[in-house]
């Protein structure tokens, strides 16, 4: 089915659409509004923690042992490790939030969620229950303690890693690494065959994926200003990605969105 970008937004009543995961697919008129493509690492976890082990670089398999170690270094000083692999706790989600940003504060980056209506977002796809589209909420608690937790969502037989945070004074566990660990033993149970980290050049998406996928940038706007400043941005990002700052940046993303030391 072909998508008329245009038609959409007036549909939508919206002054313009930005996305950034564009898989291609059979709308030509939408791909053909991606600017930018870049690889998009996943982790295959067809047969759960077995079968991604199986398939994992030395790398993927040597922090997975890692995990495991520390996850029974960290029962021993904060009590039990549980985990909630889909849990539906509202109150979960908000701490997860508060955590993310705190995150946010002390990295220095701009705070996803300063507008309300984005944690209210959250809020609503975490009680979406369908069998094509929800949200997933997961989470690995020692004692009482939260260590890690992540909300993302999922549709049919994948998942999307995309709010994943844990607590900084237990970065030397890298309490990150645990809950993915945990995650994937788990994803047989959830029905989850694929993992998608989403594009970046994180290290540890590099550790953990089994392979990516391309996936497109683009903006569409009725406005040919706004077109205009979104292609010079793009343009923009491309050249620092390409410099010898690209390392420096990457270093600070590490403190927003990885799995800890």
């Amino acid at each position: 089915m072909d998508i008329d970008p245009l038609a959409t937004l007036k549909e939508l009543k919206a002054t313009n659409l930005r996305f950034d995961h564009l898989v291609r697919g059979p709308s030509p008129t939408l791909l053909g509004e991606a600017k930018v493509w870049r690889q998009s690492p996943f982790m295959d976890v067809t047969g759960g923690l077995d079968g991604y082990l199986m398939r994992a670089s030395k790398s993927g398999r040597s922090n997975f042992s890692q995990a495991r170690r520390r996850g029974r270094r960290a029962a021993e000083s904060l009590g039990e490790l549980h985990f909630e692999a889909d849990s539906r706790s509202h109150a979960l989600l908000d701490q997860i939030i508060d955590l993310k940003c705190a995150q946010y504060v002390a990295s220095g980056a701009p705070n996803f969620f300063s507008d309300e209506k984005r944690r209210q977002l959250l809020h609503h796809l975490l009680d979406r229950r369908e069998d094509d589209f929800s949200g997933l909420l997961s989470a690995v608690h020692c004692g009482n303690r939260l260590v890690a937790g992540h909300f993302g969502l999922r549709s049919e037989g994948v998942a999307h890693w995309w709010f994943p945070v844990y607590d900084p004074e237990l970065a030397h566990l890298a309490p990150g690494w645990i809950l993915l660990r945990e995650l994937v033993a788990a994803a047989p149970g959830l029905g989850i065959r694929r993992l998608d980290l989403g594009r970046g050049d994180d290290e540890y998406k590099r550790r953990a994926m089994t392979g990516s996928e391309e996936v497109g940038e683009g903006f569409v706007s009725a406005s040919r200003a706004a077109r205009t400043a979104f292609r010079m941005r793009a343009g923009a990002r491309e050249l620092v990605r390409a410099s010898g700052v690209a390392p420096r940046v990457r270093g600070r993303l590490r403190n927003i969105r990885g799995l800890g030391t």
